[in-house]
């Protein structure tokens, strides 16, 4: 059985979202402390998703890494033909150790 679950992370995981970067990422940093700007810059609001795709551990129920990513046709929908993203936040835990993320030598 494999341990992840690979997804957007649903509106309803806000929270979640905002912990795994304050613990994870940055403690204070402005997506965790702005939930206005990060709805500006990564709320999907036709698929009511934050663009963000996240590895869900299904034993503990916690993200375990995470993705995030703007599209540019987010702000200029004449860009949206284009396919252009920007990058964000890339981040693995470091404090999990399991057979999925561990890679052949």
């Amino acid at each position: 059985m494999k341990q992840y679950d690979i997804k957007y992370v649903p509106y309803g995981e806000v929270d979640k979202l905002q912990t795994f970067i304050e613990k994870h990422w940055k403690t204070s940093h402005a997506l965790v402390r702005s939930t206005e700007l990060l709805d500006f810059q990564h709320l999907d609001k036709h698929n009511n998703r934050y663009n963000f795709v996240v590895a869900s551990n299904k034993i503990t129920n916690d993200y375990d890494a995470l993705l995030g990513f703007i599209p540019s046709s987010q702000y200029d929908k004449n860009l949206e033909e284009n396919g252009d993203y920007w990058g964000a936040i890339w981040k693995v835990r470091t404090d999990v150790s399991n057979e999925e993320k561990s890679f052949p030598s």
